[in-house]
């Protein structure tokens, strides 16, 4: 039953967190005109940690170990913690629309809430069977 629900849980964040990447070009395209160092690199380093996020989640998911598997799912998570401070950071500099970061900044804490269960239902596994990681 524990490998049924990780499993849903898997492949509802792998789609939510995959939505979340193409979603940034939305904010790309509304970012100041102004062409500056800051702006380039604060928007380099939003699409990077945005992409990192799935990368991860699919990475661990090939895994061979119920330990490798959660880490990189604790890097998934940290990932999104980046995106979400740095799309807050965009929007109090003024690099970022406010509402489309604030409608992105949501997102990003919805999805840090699911990473956060994933995360806890992996730690509390007795560890007597092996997770169900998409593998036949």
């Amino acid at each position: 039953m524990v490998c049924l629900r990780l499993s849903a849980w898997r492949e509802i964040i792998v789609s939510f967190a995959c939505s979340l990447v193409p979603t940034h070009s939305r904010c790309e395209s509304t970012m100041r005109l102004a062409a500056s160092p800051r702006r380039s690199d604060t928007q380099s380093q939003i699409w990077r940690a945005a992409v990192s996020v799935p990368s991860n989640i699919v990475g661990g998911c090939a895994r061979r170990t119920d330990k490798d598997y959660g880490r990189f799912i604790t890097i998934a998570f940290a990932s999104a913690a980046e995106t979400h401070y740095l799309l807050s950071v965009a929007r109090r500099l003024n690099l970022l629309a406010a509402k489309s970061c604030l409608e992105l900044e949501k997102e990003y804490e919805a999805l840090l809430r699911a990473l956060n269960k994933l995360t806890g239902a992996i730690d509390d596994f007795d560890g007597t069977h092996r997770l169900n990681h998409g593998r036949s």
